[in-house]
């Protein structure tokens, strides 16, 4: 499997992850590199990343879709099941909304855009916040169940999963200061030291996994 993607990208992270969790083998192709970048070009309209070819040759695109493609070959492995899909799918549209907007912020505000000066801009902001708050008040502890669900079912799971890769980039990027808010803090600290997470972390390159 080839999967093309950057060190840095919350959305190619979650792939790269769970592929080290499911100890599912990869080769790595950096888009940040010029090589890379035409090679994703040729295989995708939309040149955005995560973008997988699987053996078999065919090429698949979108994050949430590639791990669903994952976990339906390689099963759930370490990860949680779904306790409950309703408030779960919320709360994971939350992450990724909130994620989207601040990404969209970030890249304007890098390109010398004042985006304070913008409306839209300045609803992306607020949605960003929003969003978070309404998450974070949703965490019990270092995971989204509570405590007798935790027990049975483990703490951390492809949701879990969506939150660490977001603040880790908020955080990263400088964009929010994520660190500050109690509830993101103790998530934080209680799974930094996960080793496919420390392996992924958007300061180091961006490697082939071999299984």
């Amino acid at each position: 499997m080839i999967l093309y993607g950057s060190p840095t990208s919350p959305f190619v992270r979650r792939v790269r992850v769970s592929c080290l969790e499911l100890d599912l083998p990869f080769d790595a192709v950096d888009v940040f590199q010029a090589d890379g970048q035409a090679r994703l070009r040729a295989i995708t309209p939309l040149w955005k990343v995560p973008v997988v070819q699987y053996p078999d040759g065919q090429v698949q695109w979108d994050s949430e879709a590639i791990l669903g493609s994952l976990q339906q070959h390689a099963g759930p492995g370490p990860f949680r099941a779904i306790q409950d899909p309703v408030r779960e799918s919320n709360i994971h549209h939350a992450i990724v909304g909130a994620l989207e907007s601040a990404i969209n912020v970030f890249y304007l505000r890098r390109d010398g855009v004042d985006t304070d000066s913008i409306p839209y801009m300045q609803k992306q902001n607020e949605r960003v916040d929003a969003a978070l708050a309404w998450v974070a008040s949703q965490l019990h502890g270092d995971t989204f169940l509570d405590a007798d669900a935790a027990l049975t079912a483990g703490g951390f799971g492809p949701l879990e999963l969506t939150l660490f890769c977001t603040l880790d980039w908020l955080r990263f990027r400088e964009v929010r200061p994520v660190e500050q808010v109690p509830a993101f803090a103790e998530f934080l600290a209680a799974h930094q030291e996960r080793p496919s997470l420390v392996a992924t972390h958007p300061s180091r390159p961006f490697v082939s996994h071999a299984g």
